[in-house]
């Protein structure tokens, strides 16, 4: 396994790998099953001998290598998957990574990927960053990520480069449909949904351009979705709600029963009787009603 970092990783540090009895060791030590003399002398097979399990300072399967243009985030200088390289400092089982004080951005874009073992990997991950979208390209597939949350719904672009037909996959859009312009050609319309925020296309490298289509919704609102159990909403009920505004909830109406209030769960158990100014989350709103009473003449 290979990690390249390529923004925002100043400082990564090593734990090692856990062991079988879950402590983690400073090195990449692992069990080799083999017992050995336990620590009153006594030896496999004697009695009262305590199970003791020696330890080789070898590879173990976990291993992965750590890549980048900042040398202190290779220490042992080994290439890529193939070198077995005698330095234990970059065979890790655990990483950290922390901005130090000099960052300017609170992101992080990080590389990962496997290969076989003994198998050279030349490639290595380029940072893409265009306007609003950051993100990475390896080989023939990019994926950017909407980098600002306010502009999740604005024009985007960024450029990428490479031969053939490339992958894309852009995440973090706001719901509805996006249009896609490569080098000044229309590719065709991409929806995003409001639960996975992305879209995917393939197309060649170049100039790439994301527009919002008419169905956009406006970044400073959010969805309202209501489950009726039978009822009928009021005409103008809202479906969507502005940030920042407290928003009323309407009175549905039900033949026979009477309307005993919306909850956030099927169960009934977590009433809500107003968005707040201060929500900036999709609403599942569940009516609860009273049971209709039945009269019967004998």
């Amino acid at each position: 396994m290979v990690l390249t970092s390529l923004l925002g990783a100043d400082d990564i540090k090593a734990y090692g790998r856990t062991s079988k009895d879950g402590v983690v060791m400073p090195e990449e030590y692992f069990y080799t099953d083999e017992l050995i003399e336990d620590e009153n002398g006594r030896q496999p097979g004697d009695n009262g001998y305590i199970t003791t399990y020696k330890y080789s300072k070898e590879y173990g399967a976990e291993r992965f290598y750590l890549s980048g243009a900042n040398t202190a985030l290779n220490p042992g200088g080994a290439e890529m998957i193939g070198d077995k390289n005698t330095d234990l400092g970059i065979v890790w089982g655990h990483v950290e990574v922390s901005p130090n004080a000099t960052q300017t951005t609170n992101q992080l874009v990080n590389v990962i990927y496997v290969s076989d073992s003994g198998t050279v990997v030349t490639e290595t991950p380029t940072l893409v960053e265009g306007n609003f979208l950051t993100g990475a390209t390896f080989k023939n597939h990019t994926s950017m990520f909407v980098s600002d949350p306010m502009h999740s719904s604005d024009e985007m672009s960024f450029t990428t480069t490479g031969e053939g037909t490339m992958t894309y996959y852009i995440g973090g859009l706001n719901e509805g449909t996006w249009k896609v312009t490569v080098n000044g050609e229309f590719l065709g319309e991409f929806a995003a949904t409001e639960e996975g925020k992305m879209i995917t296309f393939d197309a060649s490298a170049g100039e790439i351009l994301l527009s919002p289509g008419e169905n956009m919704r406006d970044p400073n609102t959010g969805l309202i979705f209501y489950y009726a159990n039978g009822g009928t909403l009021p005409e103008g009920a809202p479906n969507l709600y502005y940030y920042g505004t407290e928003t009323a909830l309407p009175t549905p109406t039900k033949e026979g029963s009477t309307f005993e209030g919306w909850f956030l769960d099927k169960d009934f158990k977590e009433p809500i009787y107003v968005i707040t100014a201060e929500a900036r989350e999709s609403f599942r709103l569940y009516a609860k009603w009273s049971s209709p009473i039945v009269y019967a003449d004998y």
